[in-house]
């Protein structure tokens, strides 16, 4: 019977029948014999508890040694996945688990609540219109000593809601420094639809940075794995034949070199080592770190072509021809990321990601192929050796897994190419060679040979992947080059080629038209599917909720930003600190805040999102202490906000704790501003989208009108 481990039931009361009665003597004489077999029994267990403490001590010793040449064909240790794990520790990997089998749109579950026209348009707070500004609103005159209001008091009077210039600064002025600056002229606040989204945004990018960084240890695993067995498998196979320019054995060789540069690019290099002992793990390199992720022992005859691989990408300058690939690439591709210079763990993650998103190319050049580097000779050696590659990965459920959480939680938040995996492959072998093995097929005569081969890439090529989510358009002879094997397939957001500019007036038309089978595959989607729903709410038209003419290519504006976010880099928030020091507060007393309620369902369903992506997370075992805080925060946060609204939406008042939980929200400022420009469509110059503007509107709290603004993105 299986051991409950983790129980949490108490111990069971132990039998009173009995316990009263005195002992007699034959009672002392069994007292005395039970207690001898007792002692007897616990000194056996207490020496089998030694021996197993001593194995269990060896196993943890051994499984931190430094990889070396003489540990290769041995099965290398399980390094920690993920960031929550002590350093120096080793996890290993449920064999149970099967994490390319999960599904995230499986796990979601859709918010049930109905939100009434009374509720998101906040008609609790709506003032009794016309009205004089003037008289009747409680903080006029305090606002006109900061702001002219003269201009606006007639459109103010007659409709309540005004959209203005920003009037702290620059159109480009970030949400936070917009709240501060109106918290020092003592405006009262609206917590936007606007900042609620961008607030949900950039703590789910900020997850995704900790996963990413996170990522280091499983893709090393996975790396060192595959390696393994392919430097094993070339050196034995090497090692008996005496055939010059065998396609197979190149193949092998291909294989080995590969991921020995996926290795090169991963390890730590001097300048990346902290030894300061203070830096997170999940993003920067500890001592002793350089042992742990150290590079196996690499033969001279195929350590030259790796290394001088590495160093094109390291300098990643221009176009050149790839030393293990013989093809032309260009190599500025590689070309760092200012965001992911951040630790060494999230660099060499992120340089060895594009490293394996380079294609193994399914066409060779010819009639099929006019623009294809290679012939079919050379293109025989690299199409072997993709097909290895697979029969690798698929073959081993432990690597699978691996690769699964990398790939997995990429393709959500970042978005990647539908298009071949080593999936597809692993299948057409399946279906062309039958039980025979591709040694076997290799073992045929050059007509044999050539005959599989085709069969095979025809099963590969039967593959279609949608338009959408970036398949390759394989009629067009210009994109075949692209298209083969990607052991991580090349980034991706769907939409990207749309031009938002022109779209813009018709986004809510443009969403409804969208089919799309599985709403969850990535966030793009997931977000269509969240602004699908609110616009229709948002938009409706009630003859009990007015709204003026702008209000549409506001809510628009504010979609397609949504849209666009998720590509742009994410802002680091820091807590306000006082000009000061921490000997004195900031100065700026709790305003009076009101909450759009026009948001509500977009909230419900941000908060099931982050609830489905906790879950997935931890089922994959992807997660980390840093991403696991993040998304309760999200959670709790958003959690908050909506059951506040929905409080003053039904004409209740905050209780002093609740006023003091939003105005919290505020306390904080933008430590260092992510890019906020980004080119959507070839050719096109790139633009800023995260412009602001203020509105201004009249809200009636505790039975007076007041003068409320927000920050809001501009239509």
């Amino acid at each position: 019977m299986k051991k409950k481990l983790f129980s949490n039931s108490l111990p069971q009361p132990l039998s009173t029948t009995g316990l009263s009665r005195q002992p007699q003597a034959a009672d002392g004489n069994w007292l005395w014999v039970s207690s001898a077999v007792l002692c007897l029994i616990f000194i056996i267990v207490f020496v089998r508890l030694l021996v197993v403490w001593n194995k269990q001590s060896d196993s943890q010793q051994s499984a931190l040694r430094p990889a070396t040449s003489s540990t290769i064909g041995t099965e290398q240790a399980v390094l920690p996945f993920g960031q929550n794990v002590a350093s120096g520790t080793v996890a290993g990997e449920n064999t149970n688990l099967q994490a390319d089998q999960l599904v995230f749109s499986r796990i979601y579950q859709a918010p049930t609540t109905s939100w009434s026209i009374a509720i998101i348009a906040n008609q609790a707070q709506a003032p009794q219109l016309p009205l004089n500004i003037k008289n009747e609103t409680a903080n006029y005159y305090e606002v006109r000593r900061h702001y002219n209001l003269e201009p606006l008091v007639d459109k103010l009077n007659k409709q309540g809601l005004v959209l203005v210039d920003n009037p702290f600064g620059s159109a480009t002025q970030d949400f936070f420094s917009f709240y501060r600056a109106a918290q020092q002229d003592k405006w009262p606040l609206i917590l936007t639809n606007d900042v609620i989204f961008y607030y949900y945004q950039n703590n789910l990018k900020e997850v995704y940075k900790t996963l990413e960084a996170g990522f280091y240890d499983g893709l090393w695993q996975v790396s060192y794995n595959l390696f393994n067995l392919a430097n094993r498998r070339y050196q034995a196979a090497s090692s008996k034949t005496v055939t010059t320019n065998d396609p197979l054995i190149e193949a092998y060789r291909l294989n080995v070199q590969y991921w020995a540069v996926c290795l090169q690019l991963m390890a730590p290099q001097d300048s990346q080592i902290n030894d300061d002992g203070l830096a997170e793990s999940t993003i920067a390199f500890r001592s002793g770190d350089d042992q742990i992720y150290k590079l196996p022992n690499l033969a001279g005859d195929l350590s030259r072509e790796v290394e001088q691989e590495v160093a094109l990408i390291k300098t990643a300058k221009a176009k050149d021809i790839s030393p293990l690939f013989g093809q032309t690439f260009d190599y500025s591709f590689f070309q760092p990321d200012a965001s992911y210079q951040s630790g060494g763990r999230l660099a060499n993650f992120a340089l060895a990601s594009q490293w394996l998103s380079r294609s193994w190319p399914v066409y060779y050049r010819g009639v099929n192929c006019p623009d294809c580097q290679l012939d079919i000779d050379d293109w025989r050696v690299n199409f072997l050796a993709a097909n290895v590659l697979s029969a690798d990965l698929a073959g081993n459920q432990e690597s699978k897994n691996y690769w699964a959480k990398v790939y997995k939680v990429i393709s959500y938040f970042a978005g990647l190419r539908d298009d071949l995996t080593y999936i597809h492959y692993a299948q057409a072998q399946k279906e062309v060679f039958n039980d025979q093995s591709l040694e076997q097929v290799m073992n045929l005569d050059q007509q044999g040979q050539n005959e599989f081969l085709n069969k095979l890439q025809a099963a590969i090529l039967k593959n279609n992947f949608s338009a959408i989510d970036g398949g390759w358009d394989r009629s067009r002879l210009e994109n075949r080059p692209n298209i083969g094997l990607r052991v991580l397939q090349d980034h991706y957001w769907p939409g990207q080629t749309v031009d938002w500019t022109k779209i813009s007036s018709t986004l809510d038309t443009y969403i409804n038209q969208q089919q799309v089978k599985d709403w969850h595959t990535n966030q793009f989607w997931s977000s269509l599917s969240l602004l699908k729903d609110w616009l229709a709410k948002s938009l409706i038209i009630d003859k009990s909720w007015w709204r003026p003419t702008w209000w549409r290519s506001q809510q628009l504006a504010l979609a397609q930003f949504y849209l666009i976010n998720w590509q742009l880099p994410a802002d680091r928030l820091a807590p306000v600190l006082p000009d000061s020091g921490l000997i004195k507060d900031s100065g700026v007393p709790e305003s009076l805040v009101s909450i759009d309620t026009s948001g509500l369902a977009a909230i419900d369903r941000q908060i099931a999102t982050a609830k489905m992506l906790r879950l997935a997370l931890a089922q994959l075992r992807a997660g980390n202490l840093l991403s696991e805080q993040k998304l309760g925060e999200t959670i709790d946060t958003l959690q908050t906000i909506r059951d506040l609204a929905v409080k003053q939406a039904n004409g209740q008042a905050w209780t002093t704790d609740e006023t003091a939980l939003v105005n919290n929200f505020f306390e904080r400022n933008l430590a260092q501003a992510g890019r906020k420009t980004i080119s959507l469509k070839p050719g096109k110059n790139e633009m800023s989208w995260q412009r602001l503007q203020a509105r201004l509107e009249i809200r009636t709290v505790n039975g007076q009108p007041h003068i409320f603004i927000g920050p809001v993105i501009m239509p």
